[in-house]
């Protein structure tokens, strides 16, 4: 069995994750990890596969879906790795750069970021963008949480951003 990521973009249509786990399925195969998400009229799946055909196959397989960018890596299934992990909730006023202001902060630090969620709702009495972002971060190399907790509740009070436990 080989261990793939599978990336995928496409328009939005019902039965589209059907389609692309179908494929999976009928070429032996097994759906270990994902995340899959519909941002406006575009959907985009990122999987990590266990599967016995080959890529050549796959591909032929996902072309006959209409409207769907697919790219394959082969990867290798390691030991899990045993690290902490580290969950902070971000808000405020909608700005341009703040993703990258935390994540080049964590960048300066070393620190490997393993998920990024966010999204913009509107203020409930004014109606202006609010910025919303879950960040998780992994703590192998024991950094003290106390130090970069200080350090990040200041780049969002400069940035006039809350920080949330």
């Amino acid at each position: 069995m080989k261990n793939l990521i599978i990336t995928a973009i496409g328009t939005d249509k019902p039965g589209l994750v059907k389609n692309i786990t179908s494929i999976i399925i009928n070429n032996n195969g097994n759906v270990n990890n994902s995340k899959m998400i519909k941002i406006r009229e575009q959907f985009a799946v990122i999987l990590e596969c266990s599967i016995s055909s080959t890529i050549k196959q796959l591909k032929n397989e996902f072309q006959k879906i209409k409207d769907l960018t697919v790219s394959f890596i082969e990867t290798h299934k390691s030991d899990s790795v045993k690290y902490d992990i580290k969950t902070y909730l971000i808000k405020g006023a909608d700005d341009q750069g703040i993703i990258n202001t935390i994540s080049n902060y964590f960048a300066n630090k070393g620190i490997n970021i393993i998920e990024i969620d966010t999204y913009i709702e509107s203020a409930p009495i004014t109606g202006a963008p609010l910025f919303n972002m879950k960040i998780s971060i992994s703590n192998d190399k024991k950094i003290d949480l106390t130090d970069l907790d200080n350090e990040l509740k200041d780049i969002c009070n400069e940035s006039n951003l809350d920080i949330l436990p």
